[in-house]
């Protein structure tokens, strides 16, 4: 069986995805390659399509929230987006006819008014669709594929109201996320100060929002911890960060870690021995911590506007972590958890109910054995 996996480099977590999937599939011996979709458009199209994402959720995060919203619903953004992903990725076509793949798996919405236009003409093969937030926009929804995989049952059930009778060709596997994050595989880091709790903060591969603020706050509550920060990509953030932590008294310096981007074992590690991850909750970080079984901070400030509201209101309506809208409910928050042993031990067991580290060989499976498309 021949897999195309086709995804988008806006952001990280949808390559994320799609990587995981690709050794998924590579160890079930199938003949698997990822695509990044914007390969296959305009230079400019692609700049403005990733160029424009991440300037936006740096800088004008309420723009985005308003664009997302926006075109989540039978609107002029939502027509002139569908317009230019099916027009500019062109080349979609040509790639599809060289691979001869017997799926496409798609992990970004990018790809699908393209594959649509294949499909009306026969020439497309069956298509699977990973969704990687829990609220399913409109995106996600345009053509017809064979299957959908969604991370939890409320997408589902958002998806069937939406369109009637997807249900049936939806299944909630979560999201495919690094095999780093199963049991057996973690490698929990030694911790600075030894009988403390470990509190890491994070904002994703781009790493955007108020991370010093945040790590100030951190750095002041009252409760014996370590803090670990994450800075991913952006090396502002980074840079905040270390002078934080430079102008710590030398005796506060020894429990606090300062990293900018690492690999997904090396964050699996730091996950793993955290007691509350504290940032935003991309699809991906949401999966990843859920896997674990660490409990979230979700700090407002630092969130995604859009796709992140979903994932933050499902974490607390699980019981799996909390949002704090600002800077002193942040201090609150983690000072309470940390304070209660039952309830840190509570929010770790539901977050590790809803776990689901193995999502992308569950997805692997799955297509292997639902088989070819009929020729």
């Amino acid at each position: 069986m021949r897999a195309l996996i086709l995804s988008a480099s806006a952001g990280d977590g949808h390559l994320s995805a799609a990587r995981a999937l690709e050794g998924a599939f590579l160890d079930r011996g199938a003949d698997v390659r990822v695509v990044d979709a914007l390969d296959c458009a305009p230079r400019l199209f692609r700049l403005w399509f990733c160029g424009g994402y991440e300037g936006l959720v740096r800088h004008w995060k309420d723009l985005w929230g308003l664009l997302y919203h926006w075109s989540d619903r039978p609107s002029l953004p939502y027509a002139v987006q569908t317009f230019m992903d099916d027009v500019f990725l062109a080349r979609l076509d040509g790639l599809v006819a060289a691979e001869r793949p017997d799926w496409i798996i798609c992990t970004q919405a990018l790809p699908l008014p393209r594959l649509a236009r294949l499909a009306k003409t026969g020439r497309s093969p069956a298509i699977a669709v990973v969704i990687t937030d829990t609220h399913p926009h409109r995106v996600w929804l345009r053509g017809n594929a064979d299957l959908y995989f969604v991370p939890a049952e409320c997408t589902r059930a958002a998806m069937e109201a939406r369109r009637p009778g997807i249900g049936r060709r939806t299944e909630v596997t979560g999201i495919p996320i690094h095999r780093a994050f199963a049991p057996t595989s973690r490698r929990v880091p030694p911790a600075p100060l030894p009988n403390a709790h470990s509190i890491l903060l994070a904002a994703g591969g781009i790493g955007a929002g108020p991370m010093a603020e945040a790590l100030r706050l951190l750095m002041s509550i009252r409760a014996n911890a370590n803090v670990t920060v994450i800075c991913g990509r952006n090396v502002h953030a980074h840079r905040a960060c270390r002078r934080v932590a430079e102008a710590l008294p030398t005796h506060e310096k020894s429990r606090l870690l300062v990293l900018g981007y690492v690999d997904q074992e090396v964050f699996a590690a730091h996950l793993a021995g955290a007691d509350l991850l504290v940032g935003k909750p991309g699809g991906l970080t949401m999966a990843e911590c859920l896997a674990v079984g660490t409990p979230m901070v979700v700090y407002a400030p630092l969130l995604i506007p859009g796709q992140e509201d979903g994932n933050a209101r499902f974490v607390q309506e699980a019981k799996c972590g909390v949002v704090a809208a600002a800077p002193e409910a942040l201090r609150r928050k983690v000072e309470e958890i940390l304070a209660s042993p039952d309830e840190l031990t509570r929010m770790r067991n539901a977050a590790q109910a809803l776990g689901r580290p193995y999502a992308a060989q569950t997805i692997a499976d799955r297509v292997l054995g639902f088989g070819a498309p009929a020729t």
